[in-house]
């Protein structure tokens, strides 16, 4: 099923569809504000989760400056003495942050805690906090699994510590691991044979506590909305499936877009996007401050993908696509419609290629995967795969049909999709699906 995953606006896109619940980043704001949130407004949210983020405990003040200021206010990551926001207390929260920043940033060390007691306080501190926000499950904060730490035993220690704060507190809800692994870990290895891949899921089956892992990858090398390099891929396949069949535990995954279908097909549970690149995958140069607006893009199930709307949406209509490319939803309709009639764009200002304006794409994206995530909900794991097979061969089938055609922009993604039929049907000889 599909969770939004949620930044500083908590309320959904109009129309989102059977959204089941959200799972929010700890960098969307200061703790002392999320803590003050009312989520009664935003009935999707009566399914929760907090994602502890401790794998941006690397992140550079010095280009990401926001994201820090908000992420050093949770003690898991800094110990410093500013008090929390309240806007009783302080005013606005750009106020707050005024006077602020340069503290939280001077706290922070750019590195996980180290030691048992330091690690104990940051882990409990985390627990506490996602049971006083109510959330469905605890997500235990981990470091990054990275090159210089690709043995797993510094996340084991942090696992281990958080299970044991979690027995002292007397957790009855859900307990997931997070697995973040930085993508520069699983190239030049054929995923079924890495041993990173091997002690990871070994440690996650072998600790009964746990309802299973949070997956995260982080994507070092890939600039575009999906990800397209095969080892990450069939990498997440892997850890899904060896835990979901191997170890009969649950997969939460989040920032792989629409390959999250996929991997549900594999057995993950939940798995968690949204409509802005920063919701889509996980990178760490993504939370550089950098000048951009995010533009309007068509998103187009049976592509597995978007489509540019500047010039390519209408040309590939006229060439005979339209059909092949919609995705029907409430605010998709209208384009439809106006292409039909031959009035778009400017029948449609709420579709029109311009900074800013993605509030009809946005509802469009989240209401198309959150149908889809539904409909594999309700079937069984057999005809989940086969119905995920067909959809990922359609799209190879639809995507080559459009390069004939010639797309006259970046923005439509037409290269992935073979990629992911492929490791999607070596993970399915190899599961024997």
């Amino acid at each position: 099923m599909l969770y939004l995953n949620v930044r500083y606006k908590f309320a959904a896109p109009d129309h989102a569809g059977p959204v089941a619940g959200g799972i929010i980043a700890a960098s969307a704001m200061p703790m002392g504000q999320l803590m003050r949130r009312d989520f009664r407004k935003h009935p999707y949210l009566q399914h929760r989760l907090l994602d502890p983020q401790l794998y941006l405990a690397s992140l550079d003040p010095n280009v990401a400056r926001g994201s820090v200021v908000n992420l050093a206010t949770f003690p898991w990551f800094a110990r410093h003495e500013v008090p929390a926001y309240d806007s009783e207390k302080h005013g606005t929260l750009a106020q707050w942050k005024t006077d602020n920043a340069d503290a939280l940033v001077a706290s922070w060390p750019r590195k996980p805690f180290s030691g048992q007691a330091a690690i104990e306080a940051a882990v409990r501190a985390a627990v506490q906090c996602q049971l006083e926000l109510g959330c469905n499950a605890v997500i235990l904060p981990t470091p990054m699994t990275t090159v210089a730490t690709q043995h797993f035993t510094t996340e084991t220690e942090w696992i281990d510590v958080g299970l044991a704060v979690c027995k002292e507190l007397r957790v009855t809800l859900p307990i997931f691991a997070t697995v973040a692994l930085s993508d520069t870990v699983l190239r030049g290895v054929p995923p079924h044979e890495h041993p990173l891949l091997h002690t990871i899921t070994n440690q996650i089956a072998s600790r009964e506590q746990l309802a299973g892992a949070y997956l995260v990858l982080e994507q070092t090398g890939d600039d575009q909305y999906v990800c397209t390099v095969r080892d990450s891929l069939l990498s997440l396949l892997v850890v899904t499936d060896d835990l979901v069949r191997g170890a009969s535990r649950q997969v939460i995954v989040n920032y792989v877009g629409t390959f999250g279908a996929v991997l549900a097909a594999a057995g993950a549970s939940i798995w968690s996007s949204g409509y802005y690149l920063s919701q889509r995958r996980m990178k760490l140069a993504d939370f550089d401050e950098k000048m951009g607006l995010a533009k309007p893009r068509y998103f187009s199930l049976g592509l597995a993908g978007d489509v540019g709307i500047e010039r390519d949406l209408q040309w590939f209509f006229q060439k005979g696509f339209g059909e092949k490319l919609f995705t029907k939803t409430e605010a998709g309709e209208v384009v439809q419609a106006a292409l039909a009639a031959g009035t778009y764009p400017q029948s449609v200002p709420e579709w029109e290629f311009r900074p800013n304006n993605i509030q009809a794409a946005a509802s469009h994206y989240t209401e198309a995967v959150s149908r889809f995530g539904a409909a594999l909900r309700s079937l069984e794991p057999v005809k989940r795969v086969e119905l995920v097979h067909r959809w990922l061969a359609g799209a190879v089938r639809l995507g080559e049909a459009l390069k004939t055609a010639g797309p006259k922009s970046y923005a439509t993604e037409i290269v992935h999709q073979p990629v992911w039929l492929d490791v999607f049907e070596e993970w399915r000889r190899r599961a024997d699906m």
